[in-house]
């Protein structure tokens, strides 16, 4: 769910009509909705089997189907009820639809082993082949995005008007007026479009080797290409040290494409100094 609102997988009216997948012949369970930013996945396998397999945190639902999906292409469309009309079977409407293939211009390595195709832009219709890639990993990234430049990003986001608009989804715009610019939110995993910066950067002190020193936490995208974060560190603002820090720890995975980060000041702080500590994003783009 690219959007900003939570999308309800079914009529609100007639709850019990769901959407549903052609080529696969899947029916969404009543009651699921879609939060903003939220991606649902569909697999062969048992819900639990797959989590297992590829890792999939508890907040991405996944869905069994019952179907088969060719490898050399197939037609497949996302639909959504109609209000139903008194005495007319239930009647659908499209949401996306496509028709995939293993020849050119479709990407053609994902063929049954190996990668798989990952969509890379939100802003076309799916049927368009360059709409999509093969995956750098097997199998792909289930549950999460896969690996896009800032361009790719935001044209999941970003209308077709806010796209060709710099005033709205440049680099150093504040789409949101969260604080954050585009850049950042791409580089931490945000959403350009809701003000959710809240959290985004954590700071605190941790005590290693009998010293006390600064931290800053924050959620990295892991799959934000041509992003460079740098930790740097001052003792009086305007005069940075840069890369002044250290990664404190392992980052921890958190399942959904972004990791957590600590990062520690390479000076201890005392009673009588004070620290600082930024983040310096580099967009590569």
């Amino acid at each position: 769910n690219a959007s900003t609102q939570s999308v309800p997988l079914h009529d609100p009216s007639h709850p019990t009509n769901t959407w549903r997948i052609l080529g696969v012949e899947f029916s969404f369970p009543q009651g699921v909705v879609l939060q903003p930013g939220q991606i649902a996945v569909l697999s062969q396998l048992l819900p639990d089997a797959f989590r297992s397999k590829y890792s999939i945190p508890a907040h991405v639902p996944v869905f069994q189907y019952a179907g088969t999906l060719g490898n050399n292409g197939e037609f497949l469309a996302l639909q959504r009820p109609n209000p139903p009309a008194a005495g007319q079977s239930l009647s659908f409407s499209d949401v996306d639809t496509l028709t995939y293939d293993d020849t050119a211009p479709w990407p053609t390595t994902p063929d049954g082993q190996g990668p798989s195709l990952e969509r890379i832009n939100w802003g076309t219709y799916a049927s368009l082949p360059e709409a999509w890639t093969a995956s750098a990993a097997p199998g792909g990234t289930p549950g999460r995005l896969p690996a896009l430049n800032y361009t790719q990003w935001r044209a999941i986001f970003f209308n077709t008007p806010a796209l060709v608009d710099p005033s709205v989804s440049a680099p150093g715009i504040d789409a949101d007026l969260d604080g954050l610019p585009n850049l950042l939110e791409f580089a931490l995993g945000r959403h350009p479009l809701i003000a959710d910066a809240g959290g985004a950067l954590t700071p605190d002190t941790i005590v290693d080797g009998g010293a006390r020193y600064l931290t800053i936490q924050f959620r990295r995208n892991t799959g934000a290409l041509g992003i460079e974060i740098h930790g740097d560190s001052s003792g009086e603002l305007g005069n940075w040290n840069l890369d002044g820090s250290v990664q404190h720890g392992t980052p921890v995975n958190n399942g959904d494409g972004t990791e957590t980060v600590t990062l520690r000041d390479t000076v201890p702080m005392t009673d009588h100094a004070q620290r600082f500590l930024r983040l310096r994003v580099i967009g590569n783009l």
